[in-house]
């Protein structure tokens, strides 16, 4: 049950996150910005960031060679 609740957190930071960048972001972007201010390692972020975009809770799309992650408030 710690550990669900461990990872829900974890995927509401990222949520969070998300949603203070006013633009489009890179995942290895939302990476650093957690890394640098919490304890939270590369690749649980990024295990959590495909379990947000399969749950339909973050979007992404391609513009050339990056993938974006719109702010939440965009259609």
């Amino acid at each position: 049950m710690l550990n669900t609740q461990h990872q829900a957190e974890d995927k509401l930071i990222i949520l969070y996150v998300l949603n203070k960048i006013k633009t489009g972001i890179t995942r290895e972007q939302v990476a650093f910005i957690i890394i640098e201010n919490l304890q939270m390692s590369y690749f649980d972020i990024q295990l959590y960031i495909d379990n947000l975009i399969e749950d339909d809770f973050i979007r992404l799309y391609q513009r050339l060679e990056f993938v974006f992650y719109p702010p939440a408030h965009q259609p």
